[in-house]
């Protein structure tokens, strides 16, 4: 069965030749034509040259209707150039047979086996604590070992022995030791030229989908803002717990305002996790607002509590769980955190 493609009518270089000639036959320049037109300005002869030229791919009715216009010709000057694209036969495409998409589908599935195995190697491989990569590290690495892998996979279907890579760094090399071992375990086993298991037949009919492969980017994404997350929402609730105590106290004290002084040791647990302990900033950033408050002795009072209860507290901060998948998103959805302690009051 065949299918009539849609196609659409192009200004092919035969007819942008016959407006050149119509245009010379009236004695115009193109920056004529264009300022007749209506076209002003230092380019107005662009859209005449694009249109003689065959440039202009898909030109408007009436833009052929102003140029010939302009020209003092008609549309019965272009009929033979017009005649000749109607004439043409229309062009047609072969749909194809139910056979034909199920064999597609059946080696994307093949594909997507192979590739899934090769994603799990490349994610294991970069995950490894011991080689201590950096994110872009990670992904060049990723990269490099699927392009041993499509490497591998096309001297497979030729019949011969794909070299080996001598430059890149000792990591490199090893990943793409484990690539070819990976892909001399397929070869071996026969998985390159076996079919895995699919209905796709029901696929075909739309009853199913194959089941898309997570790359190693994507699960390294994941997992670093899964990692992020956690820890953001744990220094929250640490944070929250350092106001609470502060506030707390500052009350039994008697003083007045008291979840103010509560916010500013808030705000230096923030500064002591981005800085570190003892580091010269927390004490120059104490001391400037020490400075500027009202009650210099509370609001000193209040730093070095906030100070504290972070450098008593910082090392209770969770490891993410190792299951982190499909929370990745919303990591407190799915996981309870320690927070009985906090006071919401």
């Amino acid at each position: 069965m065949v299918l009539d493609e849609p196609t659409t009518f192009e200004f092919t270089p035969e007819l942008g030749a016959r407006l050149r000639e119509l245009r010379e036959r009236a004695g115009l320049s193109q920056e004529g034509v264009g300022r007749r037109m209506g076209r002003t300005g230092k380019g107005c002869g662009t859209i005449v040259h694009r249109l003689e030229s065959g440039r202009s791919r898909q030109p408007t009715l009436g833009l052929i209707a102003d140029f010939l216009k302009a020209c003092g010709a008609t549309f019965h000057d272009l009929l033979d150039e017009l005649d000749g694209y109607t004439g043409k036969p229309k062009r047609r495409r072969r749909r194809k047979t139910r056979a034909e998409k199920v064999a597609a589908v059946q080696r994307k599935a093949n594909r997507l086996a192979r590739e899934g195995k090769l994603e799990e190697l490349l994610f294991r491989f970069v995950m490894d604590p011991e080689l201590g990569l950096s994110t872009p590290e990670q992904m060049v690495l990723v990269e490099r070992g699927r392009e041993r892998f499509r490497e591998l996979e096309r001297k497979h279907r030729q019949a011969a022995e794909a070299p080996k890579r001598e430059d890149g760094s000792e990591r490199e090399q090893r990943l793409e030791e484990k690539v070819e071992e990976l892909f001399g375990r397929l070869a071996a086993s026969g998985a390159l030229n076996r079919d895995v298991a699919v209905d796709a037949g029901a696929v075909v009919d739309g009853k199913a989908k194959l089941k898309p492969m997570k790359t190693a980017e994507r699960r390294l994404t994941e997992q670093y803002r899964f990692k992020v997350g956690w820890r953001r929402m744990y220094l929250y609730y640490l944070r929250l717990r350092v106001r609470n105590e502060v506030s707390e106290e500052m009350r039994k004290q008697g003083v007045d305002r008291a979840v103010r002084y509560g916010l500013l040791a808030m705000e230096a647990a923030q500064v002591a996790h981005e800085h570190g302990p003892e580091t010269a900033y927390r004490k120059v950033w104490m001391e400037g607002r020490v400075e500027k408050a009202r009650d210099p002795a509370r609001a000193r009072q209040a730093i070095e509590a906030g100070y504290r209860i972070y450098d008593e507290q910082k090392h209770s901060l969770p490891k993410p769980p190792e299951k982190w998948r499909g929370i990745a998103s919303n990591p407190g959805k799915a996981w309870t955190l320690p927070v009985r302690e906090v006071d919401r009051s």
